[in-house]
């Protein structure tokens, strides 16, 4: 069994899982600069950025998809020369498709572990080709 199936076995989220995002969890998403710097005022270009979901960015609250997973396995070191296993998620809102976040849920970076998120329903990725 991979590490990954067996992290997913546990309860850590896997593609597919319909999760509730909420006020005070950590995530990642393309926020605008304008929020995030000082020196920046005006300028709404987007950074890849990790904030806290407080009133200032509560519109990245809801619904969301897991769309895929990442696994990377850890490597032993001493100190700073060592890396920790890490898993993350990266998921889709429902209702705005353009908004994407991402956070782990082990490893390095702001997490939210398994008992925190709220599993609230499954979804299905459908492929459609036409010619």
């Amino acid at each position: 069994m991979s590490k990954e199936k067996e992290l997913q076995d546990k309860g850590y989220l896997k593609p597919g899982d319909v999760v509730l995002i909420e006020k005070g969890m950590e995530v990642e998403a393309l926020i605008p600069r304008h929020f995030l710097y000082s020196n920046y005022k005006g300028d709404f270009s987007l950074d890849n950025h990790s904030v806290e979901i407080d009133d200032q960015f509560d519109y990245l609250c809801g619904e969301y998809i897991v769309d895929r997973v990442k696994y990377y396995p850890g490597k032993d070191g001493n100190g700073s020369t060592g890396s920790p296993t890490n898993y993350i998620i990266y998921c889709i809102k429902v209702d705005n498709v353009n908004t994407e976040i991402s956070f782990y849920q082990l490893g390095w970076g702001h997490s939210i572990k398994p008992g925190e998120i709220k599993v609230i329903g499954k979804a299905d990725k459908v492929w459609k080709w036409e010619k």
